[in-house]
């Protein structure tokens, strides 16, 4: 009975050794992983930032915000045939139409501008599922759009689904409007389409404010202006003008229908009315300094 509890007393002296020893050795390796803070083998950069190049070209609502900017729409008045002219109108005064604005990093930009003679309609060219047939609407439900500026003899999409070429009266003379393609894909112009969109819209010729402007040293363009980083340059019109009906037409019964079913259609696929414009800009500064020089001497390529 004696051995025995000699026996016991050594097998848990041993048991109590094993398990002092396997102590140590967990707390040096948990001492080991631990004792300090380390951020391993890194690999990074350092030298000279460049200076950030940056125009952009503002839009109404583009922003967000239309304060300001020229906007425009139909007159909201029914048409009533007691009026002397057989027009509703709607103008607006002078407002921004676009706005360039120098975003670059510490670097001067001259901005060279010509305006075009004529006029520019932009729209919305909606897209159709080519095996239904059916408008294309995205994972919100909402009708997927390109913007695109409206080319002669380009076939877009309406808001209704409708195909149509962007045409110009045979007179030649800039008369503008969308004519439909029927279900053979033959030209089908509808009949309140008796009056052009260069009837509809007037818009006085835009010239560029904001900034003190010079006659331009660059062969193609108008003026220029020098903007400094965060500095803007607006085209602005000086008026704008949205008639609806004309009362020299046949169709004179007709007329307040003919100019809602005009308005409406401009109202749901037309972007913006206005005049093209070219511009160019180019580097006027050296960073650092604003005034363009750096303090450094530039060196010649071997």
């Amino acid at each position: 009975m004696e051995n025995k509890k000699t026996e016991k007393k050594r097998i848990f002296s041993k048991l109590t050794v094993c398990v002092a020893a396997l102590a140590l050795v967990s707390c040096a390796f948990v001492g080991g992983t631990f004792a300090r803070y380390t951020t391993g083998q890194q690999t990074d950069n350092g030298g000279a930032n460049v200076a950030d190049w940056y125009i952009e070209v503002v839009r109404p609502g583009d922003g967000g915000s239309l304060e300001g900017w020229a906007l425009i729409s139909p007159y909201h008045v029914a048409w009533d045939e007691s009026w002397t002219t057989g027009s509703r109108t709607n103008t607006i005064g002078e407002a921004k139409a676009v706005q360039i604005t120098n975003k670059s990093e510490s670097v001067s930009a001259t901005v060279y501008i010509k305006v075009g003679d004529e006029m520019a309609y932009r729209a919305w060219n909606y897209q159709l599922d080519e095996n239904t047939g059916e408008l294309v609407r995205d994972a919100n439900g909402d009708l997927v759009r390109t913007a695109v500026t409206l080319e002669v003899g380009q076939t877009y999409v309406d808001q209704d689904g409708r195909k149509y070429i962007w045409s110009e009266a045979t007179d030649g003379e800039g008369d503008f409007y969308p004519c439909h393609l029927d279900e053979n894909n033959a030209q089908t112009k509808d009949a309140h389409w008796v009056w052009y969109m260069d009837d509809i819209f007037e818009i006085g010729s835009p010239a560029s404010v904001g900034q003190p402007s010079e006659t331009s040293d660059l062969d193609g363009y108008d003026t220029m202006v020098t903007l400094a980083p965060d500095s803007a340059v607006a085209i602005t019109i000086p008026s704008a003008t949205w008639t609806s009906d004309n009362v020299d037409v046949d169709t004179i019964d007709h007329l307040g229908d003919y100019g809602d079913l005009r308005d409406t259609w401009i109202g749901e696929n037309i972007i913006s009315v206005g005049y093209t414009f070219i511009w160019e800009a180019v580097q006027a500064s050296t960073a650092p300094n604003a005034d363009g020089g750096s303090g450094g001497t530039p060196t010649p390529a071997p």
